[in-house]
């Protein structure tokens, strides 16, 4: 069920047609089916077992702010939609975890499916390459190189799934027998391939941390575990230094350009999407990303609430104040 769901949900966000609305369409009943699964398998691992308190009050507390950012949401229909959905999804994880807890082989094969899922949505990347090269690489505009995206709707979609179970696949490498452990490399390579080929960096920095918790808490002598250390930060820096070798459409190859018969319908080439968030219009130097750039997204966040506290402070006074 959870090989299912997970491929379904990447289905569901892809660029291409037929995996959109095969996904879309079985997502929500396939979200309720996993939580009814999940508690009823809680019920007969733990029937005896008591919810505990604190669990349920973090769950609150995130759906509490889901909910409240509707106030300064675009489209505060979806946006509450999406918190429902966390809920249900916070609820199936905390089934899971109460049902598996003290029980490693449960826990494994938990991680097993996740990395089983996240693997066939990186082949189904690689199948998306072969047969539609123009769905699964985004071009290149003024701001952005060509980028990998695979089925995903955007370069980051996919990667952002790959960089949480990269460290997972690598907890089952040390767990797994010599014949496993092989397959296993080469889904660690398809992961870094895939994100690195994607040039997403939240997605860098996010498999850079959870391999190095993977790493701290490894069972193992302090040496070695320093050494991987290192060996994980060479691997980084390798894959930023990567990452960094396609560049943007250059303004003036644009300008001069001399191909006969040839129309490119790209507004980005235009306009850049990244100018509407107070970024310099025509004319302006391009903005360059950066490993730890933001490309707009923290202005956007420090400006997304700023309506909603001044509708708040614009209320009349009640008569009774």
């Amino acid at each position: 069920m959870l090989v299912a769901f997970v491929l379904n949900l990447a289905f569901a966000s892809s660029i291409n047609d037929s995996f959109l609305l095969l996904g879309r369409f079985f997502r929500f009943p396939m979200l309720f089916e996993l939580v009814v699964l999940a508690f009823a398998y809680r019920a007969w691992r733990r029937p005896r077992a008591r919810p505990q308190l604190a669990p349920f009050v973090a769950f609150g507390l995130f759906v509490a702010i889901a909910l409240a950012s509707s106030f300064w949401s675009a489209r505060t229909v979806s946006t509450e939609k999406r918190s429902f959905v966390f809920l249900l999804l916070a609820l199936a994880t905390y089934a899971l975890a109460s049902a598996t807890a003290a029980r490693p082989e449960a826990v494994r094969r938990i991680f097993e499916a996740l990395v089983a899922a996240a693997a066939l949505v990186a082949l189904l990347g690689l199948y998306m390459l072969w047969v539609s090269r123009h769905q699964a690489v985004q071009s290149a505009s003024l701001q952005y190189p060509a980028r990998y995206r695979g089925i995903g709707q955007n370069p980051n979609t996919v990667p952002l799934l790959l960089s949480l179970v990269l460290p997972l696949a690598l907890w089952l490498w040390t767990e797994t027998r010599r014949r496993g452990k092989v397959l296993l490399a080469g889904t660690v390579l398809l992961f870094d391939g895939s994100i690195v080929a994607s040039g997403s960096r939240g997605a860098l920095i996010a498999a850079l941390a959870g391999t190095t918790v993977w790493i701290v808490t490894l069972a193992r002598p302090w040496r070695l575990r320093l050494a991987l250390l290192g060996v994980t930060a060479v691997v980084f820096v390798a894959d930023v230094v990567i990452t960094q070798i396609p560049k943007p459409v250059s303004p003036s190859a644009v300008a001069h350009s001399t191909v006969p018969h040839k129309v490119v319908r790209d507004a980005e080439l235009v306009v850049p999407l990244a100018d509407e968030l107070g970024r310099p219009g025509k004319g302006a130097p391009p903005i360059r990303r950066t490993l730890l750039g933001t490309s707009g997204r923290a202005r956007a966040w420090d400006a997304g609430p700023r309506p909603a506290l001044v509708r708040r402070s614009s209320w009349p006074a009640s008569s009774s104040g």
